[in-house]
């Protein structure tokens, strides 16, 4: 098993667990900056400052401050605002290397993420779960947010969620929403 810790993570490895199935984890390195900086981003939420698209808006809507009900909705929201791609999917291997890197990325604990959404891509990775993500859109400076979009899609649901919102994905050779 490979255990990311968001510092290591070789060419190699990620060839061994897109195309190989080779089983992946979080070191207990980065368990430990997981959850040191999740309760960091509690404890700034306790006391109720603003924090960019935490407990704000975003854009020019940074100042405008969000209740900590209404941020499970913002969030979801700004994933089926941004999952607008088109045209053909990214290879399968492409999409496994790619969750494995941003989980490996967000294991390094910067962000105040909860620890289980890492731990749910990995599952992803490893049962073989695959999201279908578009080839073709970009938004924002990083040109991977609509990407991203589409595999944050599959990894979440609202209860208000239609059919269409949830994301598609491929697992045992079947394509699924």
């Amino acid at each position: 098993m490979i255990k990311i810790d968001g510092k290591n993570l070789f060419i190699e490895e990620c060839v061994h667990v897109a195309r190989h199935g080779e089983q992946v984890g979080l070191s207990k390195s980065a368990e430990e900056n997981l959850l040191h900086s999740r309760k960091n981003l509690e404890l700034m939420l306790r006391k109720d400052k603003p924090i960019y698209g935490i407990n704000t808006g975003y854009g020019i809507f940074a100042d405008r401050k969000i209740s900590i009900n209404d941020t499970e909705r913002l969030n979801r929201n700004l994933i089926l605002s941004h999952s607008v791609g088109t045209g053909d999917s990214l290879d399968q291997e492409v999409v496994k290397t790619a969750m494995l890197i941003r989980a490996n990325t967000l294991s390094k604990g910067y962000l105040g993420i909860r620890i289980e959404f890492i731990r749910n891509i990995l599952k992803m990775i490893n049962a073989g779960v695959v999201p279908v993500i578009p080839s073709q859109g970009s938004l924002g400076s990083s040109g991977d947010l609509c990407q991203l979009s589409h595999l944050a899609l599959v990894l979440s649901k609202d209860k208000t969620d239609k059919n269409l919102e949830s994301g598609k994905a491929i697992f045992n050779g079947k394509f699924l929403s």
